[in-house]
């Protein structure tokens, strides 16, 4: 294969640098069509970025956002490796691995070129299809790379792995909507809603362990009959379904942003059995444990 005119193509294609390297990440050459472009990060430095990310298995195009104002895309090949950049999106995307880098020059970013996603993801795929059988598209590396404003993975992952580390290790930390609610009703003067506030804490607290109303009944001093009908007037849900709510809403966390089995969900959360969480599951879902992990589970476990 002609190497070397591929890297020309995408170069002039994108107005930007395309690098080369062996297989072993060792600097080769490089080639720009754009006259005067010059780089803030040597060809070591670059592959450096990529290489000291131990989160990153390098069987796939990885697009990397640097500050999230300007980004590299590593390729991969069985022969040599490419680092396509730097490069700007001409629309927002939300790339999944990111890097911050420190003294980035203003004045340098107003000369990196701007291309659409389309556009660099097809120069991409060129790049790592051509000596490979089994094809990549552009489905399969947005699955890799991006994600989606909506889902907001990183805030997600993050406050999810925090939560369950406090529950592992006895800290409590309530939902933010609940924290607010609970401030809401000690200036209010609503003692019972104050009171529906700290039950709810408690619930959070001990999602992993079996709960039934006659425990929070006993820890807030009241009828467990009076608590049930003061919760369901003021949620408009009974407490039970509340709490299974609450389980199916970790669960779902878990499922998503953990390497945890189903079997150690199940007991961490406080399940009789496996086939119990499951069960519930699939009331609430629609589907079994295993199948919403299949579609929903981050794909950076998948290793």
């Amino acid at each position: 294969m002609n190497h070397e005119y591929l890297m020309k193509h995408i170069s002039y294609r994108l107005h930007t640098v395309v690098r080369r390297y062996t297989a072993e990440f060792i600097y080769i050459d490089s080639f720009c069509g754009r006259m005067g472009i010059q780089d803030c990060f040597t060809a070591d430095e670059l592959m450096a970025f990529f290489t000291s990310r131990r989160d990153i298995a390098f069987n796939f195009p990885v697009i990397m956002s640097f500050n999230g104002r300007f980004l590299y895309v590593f390729v991969p090949g069985e022969k040599y490796q490419f680092i396509i950049g730097p490069a700007r999106f001409s629309e927002e995307v939300y790339l999944r691995w990111k890097m911050e880098v420190q003294n980035v020059d203003e004045a340098w970013l107003e000369t990196v070129p701007v291309c659409g996603f389309k556009e660099l993801a097809a120069d991409v795929l060129l790049a790592f299809n051509i000596c490979r059988e089994e094809l990549l598209d552009e489905s399969g590396l947005l699955t890799e790379n991006c994600i989606r404003q909506e889902t907001d993975d990183e805030l997600r992952t993050h406050f999810s792995e925090l939560v369950f580390e406090n529950r592992e290790h006895g800290r409590r930390h309530n939902p933010y909507d609940q924290e607010f609610r609970e401030c809401a009703s000690i200036e209010q003067g609503e003692l019972e809603q104050l009171k529906t506030a700290i039950k709810e804490d408690y619930i959070f607290s001990h999602l992993h362990d079996k709960i039934c109303v006659q425990d929070i009944a006993d820890e807030l001093g009241l009828n467990a009959n009076y608590l049930s009908e003061l919760f369901h007037q003021c949620e408009k849900i009974s407490l039970t379904d509340f709490i299974r709510r609450e389980k199916m809403n970790l669960v779902k966390n878990l499922l998503i942003y953990s390497r945890y089995s189903c079997s150690e969900i199940a007991t961490y959360l406080g399940y009789s059995s496996q086939s119990h969480m499951g069960k519930q599951f699939k009331e609430c879902m629609g589907v079994t444990p295993n199948q919403y992990r299949r579609v929903y589970g981050v794909r950076e476990f998948d290793v």
